[in-house]
């Protein structure tokens, strides 16, 4: 089902099976997508984009995974069960089961965002200013199963003031969260469990466990629980030249700091909080 450039459409008792995608909003505002079951496809459950202020709630996109070969790769292809791409904001995505996929949810800010891609009446002069705090902002992200990814439970990249909370992450393979280069997000009171595998000290710092985030900036991790993690909370800079020199990065920094890491809990984790060239 592909649905563009409308508002205010609901979307409900939809099932799809054995094809590639669910579920598809193209520039769609406004809308509920409720109690769907878009699982066991190659590609996305629900794919998001440009898609802002709705609300996705109750639905199944389990299984949605392509590139796969367990013990040799794992990257899923960039499949989920949610994709939100390219500027999707303040939508409420809540009580969905989006497990076993390549990712649970995979959002980025898309390459219009990060000055890669500029509209016709932007040029090159004032693309940083144009990039400033853009991202797939304000979504709150609530009481989800995000769990046996190929790759990521969650990941959310150069997007600000995201709330990802009263969610469960069990056993994905790379991380429970990817959030490089997100910033003033919240991810609280969340469950993480053997997330990435065991802790790799010759691999140093990068993908795997509980919560990974480079480049990010004054983001809030409180009230989470994380149990038998290689690594449950990490936070790094590192020498991304290329996306350092993006419009993005010039117009909303591309420091590792000013995070909180308050009140979690940590049992039976290799390392509890990894830092490295973060403030």
């Amino acid at each position: 089902l592909c649905i563009e450039r409308s508002n205010g459409v609901t979307v409900r008792d939809v099932t799809v099976r054995s094809t590639q995608n669910g579920i598809i909003l193209d520039r769609v505002n406004g809308s509920k997508v409720y109690d769907n079951d878009c699982s066991f496809l190659s590609g996305w459950g629900l794919a998001m984009w440009r898609s802002s202020e709705n609300v996705v709630c109750r639905n199944a996109f389990d299984f949605c995974i392509r590139g796969y070969s367990h013990g040799v790769y794992n990257r899923g292809q960039d499949s989920a069960g949610i994709l939100m791409f390219e500027q999707c904001s303040r939508n409420v995505i809540a009580l969905n089961s989006a497990t076993h996929g390549g990712d649970g949810l995979f959002g980025f800010a898309g390459k219009e965002a990060l000055g890669e891609r500029l509209p016709k009446d932007v040029d090159a002069d004032g693309a940083a200013a144009f990039a400033a705090k853009r991202g797939c902002n304000d979504n709150i992200i609530v009481g989800n199963d995000f769990s046996y990814a190929a790759a990521h439970g969650l990941e959310m990249t150069f997007s600000f003031r995201n709330v990802i909370a009263h969610n469960r992450f069990i056993e994905n393979a790379i991380c429970g969260i990817w959030a490089g280069y997100s910033q003033e997000s919240i991810i609280a009171n969340n469950e993480f469990a053997r997330n990435g595998g065991p802790r790799d000290d010759a691999a140093g710092f990068g993908e795997g466990g509980g919560i990974d985030i480079e480049h990010g900036a004054r983001n809030r991790i409180e009230g989470n629980t994380f149990v038998d993690e290689g690594v449950a909370v990490e936070f790094w800079w590192d020498d991304d030249t290329a996306l350092l020199a993006t419009p993005w990065a010039k117009a909303n920094g591309g420091d590792s700091r000013d995070s909180l890491v308050i009140g979690n809990r940590f049992e039976r984790c290799d390392v509890a909080l990894g830092l490295r060239r973060t403030t």
